[in-house]
């Protein structure tokens, strides 16, 4: 309280009033746990289904097929700046696509495409990655 009066310049009303606005501030803000982004990333909105560009729809469902298949293949641990990238392109992609901007979509799924492309590229253009990952996967199927 104390540290409120002093940068209320010592009037108690004041210092009062700034409590009760941080208060009532605080209380009308849910903020999502962290990394979880909220509910924008949690639902898509029912009516949204019904308006999307269905070249876009595939395009997107394509793209997340494609993550799953570099995240199998461990490009995690030989790309991951590059695989960061792929996936907040592909994110960004979603949420413009269930926003209803289909241009910035569109830009955005192009853009993760050549993301994806790049990554493939260089994975194979590093032997390491290639290496680790074969040596990864033998060490699963032994374990099978």
């Amino acid at each position: 309280m104390s540290a409120c009066l002093n940068a209320a310049g010592g009037n108690v009303k004041a210092c009062i009033a700034i409590l009760f606005m941080g208060a009532l501030l605080s209380a009308c803000t849910a903020w999502p746990p962290h990394g979880q982004g909220g509910l924008a990333e949690q639902r898509v909105p029912a009516n949204s289904r019904e308006t999307l560009p269905a070249e876009l729809e595939e395009q997107l469902a394509a793209l997340k097929h494609g993550l799953q298949v570099v995240q199998r293949k461990g490009f995690a641990a030989c790309q991951p700046a590059h695989l960061l990238a792929f996936q907040r392109q592909l994110v960004s992609g979603e949420r413009n696509l269930y926003g209803g901007m289909s241009a910035d979509a569109r830009l955005s799924l192009a853009n993760a495409q050549q993301t994806l492309a790049e990554l493939h590229s260089r994975a194979e253009q590093q032997t390491d990655c290639g290496i680790r990952h074969a040596a990864l996967e033998a060490g699963n199927s032994s374990a099978d």
